[in-house]
């Protein structure tokens, strides 16, 4: 799942900068949207299928948790990398973005398995 997240956020990144001429902290939030988009439905199939019981309302609400916890966290982290290593340090932008990935891909994992797709005590 996160070789698949990455390929998704950092390929959209790379399409909406390098190819359509978006400005980069633009780019970056529509590739980390998508990329969680993404995320949720292959955690929700595969990773944590065990734990993703309910119908659509149980559905709805991981779907809501897991896009408010990734949208808050991963994205934040992402682009507060790209924004301070590429202004404050001169990286090179994809460096830099694939930075904030890894450190938004654990954040979020952590957040999937403590809360979102948390263990019931059966």
């Amino acid at each position: 799942m996160g070789l698949i997240g990455v390929l998704v956020n950092l390929g959209f990144y790379t399409l909406l900068h390098d190819v359509v001429g978006i400005y980069d902290i633009i780019a970056g939030a529509i590739a980390i949207e998508l990329s969680i988009l993404n995320n949720f439905i292959l955690n929700d199939r595969w990773t944590f299928r065990d734990r993703s019981t309910g119908g659509r309302k149980q559905w709805f609400k991981r779907f809501l948790a897991f896009h408010l916890s990734s949208g808050l966290v991963a994205m934040l982290a992402q682009l507060l990398m790209l924004f301070v290593l590429t202004r404050f340090m001169g990286f090179w932008d994809k460096l830099a973005y694939a930075i904030g990935i890894g450190f938004g891909a654990l954040a979020n994992y952590l957040i999937c398995n403590l809360w979102i797709f948390k263990a019931s005590n059966k």
